[in-house]
């Protein structure tokens, strides 16, 4: 991988740590990192309706720690599998 595209990479990854996480942004990364509802929900500890809420932005996002952990791992594990340049 070039170096810039490992350069914007972690300056999208330190833009994501200082903005509070969205309902649209809790979606959108969800969905990148191959997780249903259901496994985040599951792995969160939290109700698939809870959820739904927060990305509907229905209701705050009631542990956003917890959402935030989960999805930093499913991402370093995506980032782990891809290929890295020589």
């Amino acid at each position: 991988m070039k170096i810039e595209k490992r350069l914007a990479r972690i300056v999208l990854r330190l833009r994501m740590m200082n903005e509070p996480l969205t309902g649209s942004a809790l979606r959108s990364r969800r969905l990148r990192a191959g997780l249903s509802r259901e496994r985040l929900a599951h792995e969160v500890g939290v109700p698939i309706t809870a959820l739904a809420e927060w990305e509907e932005e229905a209701a705050p996002i009631g542990c956003p720690r917890a959402v935030e952990q989960v999805l930093r791992q499913r991402e370093q594990i995506i980032a782990e599998r891809l290929p890295h340049a020589s």
